[in-house]
């Protein structure tokens, strides 16, 4: 083959012919296709935005859940705790009162028995709680002044137009184990 069979070939121009009013259409087209792309893209972002948010609230619910059941379980195991230790701790308590009160009445006793507690301290003790009119008499240890037989030293009672008070030291303290503790020695 020869190379004179081969031509360049010759392709004619084509001229695109103006027409009118084609530019302000693809203009107008450009436009019209910006605007509706716009508008899908901003309809995909609040649908993925609400998608977004439910996914956010369910997260948040479920979270609220186990923070709800963590308290509950917090709750019930103080609660369980409370009920083992409270006998304990009333036990304790208890044993604390008794243990005051002894301590209470051993010093006491000390001190009436040492002479530290005059009869003028009793007689005062006594009349703390009374308005002199209304008192009838005073009834005080022999120790203190011969007037009662069955008193110990420190011990007083007195007798009133409608009552008594008595304001021995043992009777105090009885007042102030059932107070503290709900029961007689």
């Amino acid at each position: 083959m020869s190379s004179r069979s081969f031509a360049p070939a010759a392709y004619p121009q084509v001229r695109a012919r103006a027409i009118p009013g084609a530019e302000t259409e693809r203009a107008r087209g450009y436009a019209a296709g910006y605007a509706d792309g716009t508008r899908k893209a901003q309809e995909e972002h609040i649908a993925a935005e609400a998608v977004r948010q439910q996914r956010i609230g369910d997260a948040i619910e479920r979270q609220q859940r186990q923070v709800d059941q963590a308290v509950a379980a917090i709750r019930a195991a103080i609660g369980r705790l409370n009920a083992r230790q409270a006998p304990v701790i009333q036990d304790a308590d208890d044993a604390l009162v008794e243990a005051g009160l002894e301590l209470a009445e051993a010093i006491l006793g000390r001190e009436v028995a040492e002479g530290h507690v005059t009869a003028a301290d009793t007689l005062r003790r006594a009349l703390a709680a009374v308005a002199d009119e209304q008192v009838v008499a005073v009834h005080m240890s022999p120790a203190d002044v011969s007037l009662l037989a069955g008193a110990n030293t420190g011990d007083a009672q007195i007798r009133m137009t409608d009552g008594f008070i008595d304001a021995r030291i043992c009777a105090a303290l009885d007042r102030a184990r059932i107070v503290l503790t709900g029961t007689h020695a």
